[in-house]
């Protein structure tokens, strides 16, 4: 029977044994190319087991080369071969290879001493182990010990050499110096020892002289004008100079050139001078000081005049007179100075027709004499009762007052008048230059009118009103408190024509004549508040008892009317609410408001014969010091605590 398939089953058939059975016909590998026991199908379609065995990798190494050889030596190399498989296949295992040990082949060598310098290389494939050099020859060893050097500087080495050999002389460490004035000090090193026997000193590099002391006055040595740079070298023998030290400047001052010297003047006597004048100047760098000269007998001799020291000075015309004046200009360079002197300038000052001065007194019918002059012999302008008295008119340039039976005590002077001489007390008299309109005062430490004085029971009376009666507050500085006393002076009275005004911290506003004293907490006592002794921001107390700062004073010129108040043996009061005295207050030191009394004996009343007991008791006689005018009071025409009550005495309104 004949089965018919049509072309369609037949590819499918094709198709399906294709799939299912693979062509080796080119398959080449044998048995023995394929790992022992793995199958595999061969060429002839047979399945067939591998035979091939797994292998074993071993790496071995070989070293060549003339540095590295199988002799021992101390550097040994030792080599292992190592090998590694990146992927298992028919490699079963990695072994290392044995171990192989070379040693690095060293060498040493010789070498002979020599004067140049010699350079030891190994033999080629060779490495240096070592060089050994010789010993220096006998012959050429310097032996050990001193050599005798001769003065050129060699020494004879022959015996152990073959040739001389040279040796510098030793050179000394190097010196400092400092300078000072003119006197230079040199500071050799210790290093130095005993061997330095003297310095060369060098002014700007140049040599000047070799000195044997360390401390050499430059003066005598370099004593041109100029500025030096200063330096030195120690020297010895047989030793060679060291190098200069530091340098320090020296200086020898040039004399001043002027070129503009001060001028002749002429001037009234109260007018105003122009200044006299220098132009100096010096090239050397110094600095120029001036010193203004007076002579008052024509130039035979000059003096010195007080804090006249620049280049400017305004000579004084407010006396007749003639004199010169001249300028000493000095230059200083470091501790040197030169001076030179200018012309001398002739200054001339005359007379005028006439200045008004108001003399004022206490005003209590005492005789006085006003004389237009030096003395009592001039001219009168005024003899009489002092009551009397009117401005009097002064020509001269001199005014000479006589007392007579006034007392010359506590005088001061304004405006063009000005006091220089005077003999206190009782029949004293004053001498004053009259440049100009003026006053002088004898007197005159008060109150203004109007000045408030503050009462016991806190209320406040003027200065003009208070009678002896009144009870006034006070402070006790036997047990520093408030305290109350009535008035055991009430001085009459006066014109001045100016006064002071003193303001205080709490807006308290004194006015006083001339130096009436406010107690000074600082000091420990009542101190005239024009002067230094009162300087601005002085504390004092109020009549509150609180602590106030002085913080204005000033001189107020008008004409005012004037008294004073002494209470009974408290002896102060407060003025315009300030604690205010004389100075018979200042009994003793005084802290924190009390007296810190003494062991001073107490004078008895029977020690006194010019005062009462009440004076004795009101004025604490027997408590004053010997020296009322101790503490420098202007009024030293009053030698006792007696002739300063008689004087309060006289002056003061009946009771």
């Amino acid at each position: 029977m004949r089965l018919k398939h049509s072309g369609q089953q037949l590819d499918a058939a094709i198709t399906k044994v294709m799939s299912d059975y693979a062509d080796v016909s080119d398959v080449d590998a044998l048995a023995t190319d394929v790992k022992a026991g793995k199958k595999y199908v061969s060429a002839s379609k047979e399945l067939t087991t591998g035979t091939m065995p797994d292998a074993v990798v071993t790496p071995n190494v070989t070293v060549t080369g003339d540095e590295i050889g199988d002799t021992e030596s101390d550097y040994p190399v030792v080599i292992t071969p190592k090998a590694t498989v990146g992927t298992a296949g028919y490699v079963a295992s990695v072994t290392d290879g044995t171990a192989v040990t070379k040693y690095i082949q060293t060498e040493s060598k010789n070498a002979t001493p020599s004067t140049s310098e010699q350079t030891i290389t190994p033999s080629s494939g060779k490495l240096l182990s070592q060089v050994v050099v010789g010993a220096i020859p006998e012959e050429y060893i310097i032996p050990s010990g001193q050599l005798n050097i001769i003065e050129n500087g060699v020494t004879d080495v022959t015996q152990y050499a073959s040739a001389s050999v040279s040796v510098p002389l030793p050179k000394l460490n190097t010196p400092s110096i400092s300078i000072e004035g003119t006197e230079l000090t040199i500071t050799n090193p210790t290093t130095n020892g005993n061997f330095t026997n003297g310095y060369k000193i060098y002014a700007d590099g140049d040599y000047v002289t070799t000195y044997a002391a360390a401390v050499v006055d430059l003066l005598d040595y370099i004593d041109e004008e100029g500025s030096y740079s200063i330096t030195v070298k120690c020297v010895g023998t047989n030793f060679l100079d060291s190098n200069a030290s530091n340098s320090v400047t020296y200086g020898v001052a040039a004399a001043p050139s002027i070129s503009v010297h001060p001028q002749n003047a002429s001037y009234s006597a109260g007018g105003t001078a122009t200044a006299l004048s220098v132009t100096a100047s010096v090239g050397d760098g110094g600095t120029l000081s001036y010193k203004w000269q007076k002579s008052t007998d024509s130039g035979t001799s000059y003096s010195d005049i007080s804090g006249a020291t620049s280049s400017t000075y305004t000579p004084d015309v407010s006396t007749v007179s003639t004199y010169m004046y001249r300028c000493v200009v000095t230059n200083t360079l470091g501790a040197t100075m030169a001076s030179t002197t200018s012309n001398a300038a002739t200054i001339t000052v005359t007379a005028v027709s006439g200045y008004t001065v108001s003399v004022s007194t206490f005003g209590q019918d005492n005789w006085i004499g006003v004389y237009d002059g030096q003395s009592s012999s001039a001219t009168a302008v005024y003899e009489g009762i002092d009551t009397s008295l009117t401005p009097v008119t002064i020509s001269s340039g001199y005014m000479f007052i006589l007392c007579g039976d006034q007392n010359a005590s506590n005088t001061s002077s304004s405006g063009g008048v000005s006091i220089i001489d005077q003999e206190y007390g009782f029949n004293g008299w004053v001498l004053c230059t009259v440049t100009g309109n003026g006053s002088i005062y004898v007197e005159n430490a008060c109150y203004v009118e109007g000045t408030p004085i503050t009462l016991s029971d806190g209320t406040y009376k003027n200065v003009e009103d208070i009678t002896y009666t009144d009870e006034l507050l006070v402070w006790n500085f036997d047990k520093g408190c408030f305290d109350k006393a009535n008035p055991i002076c009430i001085l009459r009275a006066k014109t001045a024509l100016e006064y002071n005004q003193l303001t205080f911290s709490d807006g308290s506003v004194l006015k006083t004549i001339n130096q009436h004293r406010i107690f000074n907490i600082e000091a420990g006592k009542f101190t005239y508040p024009m002067t230094d002794a009162t300087p601005i921001g002085t504390h004092t107390l109020n009549d509150k008892g609180e602590v106030i700062e002085l913080v204005d004073k000033r001189v107020l010129v008008e004409t005012v009317v004037y008294y004073n108040i002494i209470t009974k043996y408290h002896i102060n009061c407060f003025a315009s609410t300030i604690l205010t005295s004389c100075r018979l207050n200042n009994i003793y030191p005084i802290e924190n408001l009390k007296f810190i009394k003494d062991d001073r004996e107490i004078k008895s009343y029977a020690q006194f014969n010019r005062i009462t007991r009440d004076e004795y008791e009101g004025y604490r006689a027997g408590e004053q010091p010997e020296d009322i005018n101790a503490d420098n009071s202007v009024c030293y025409g009053d030698k006792t605590v007696e002739d300063y009550i008689i004087r309060c005495r006289n002056n003061s309104k009946p009771r």
